[in-house]
């Protein structure tokens, strides 16, 4: 049986793999920025306001999208 920390250890790449390539698929889909997805992804928490909060929205974006990634890799 796998250790735990091999366990967790394939979590997190997953998770940051998975989270990681999916903003890019968004950016390649839609054509959009970096910043444009990531708002995008934190006006699902704090709605249309998410557009106008410029760089601390986005941050808040990846962290939401890289918290999910570790979720849906850990399920």
């Amino acid at each position: 049986m796998a250790s735990k920390r091999s366990i967790l250890t394939a979590i997190v790449l997953g998770g940051v793999v998975a989270a990681t390539l999916d903003i890019g698929a968004a950016m390649l889909i839609s054509g959009a920025g970096l910043t444009t997805i990531l708002q995008f992804i934190a006006s699902g928490l704090i709605g249309k306001a998410a557009f106008d909060g410029g760089t601390a929205t986005a941050v808040l974006g990846a962290a939401l999208q890289e918290a999910m990634g570790l979720i849906i890799a850990a399920v």
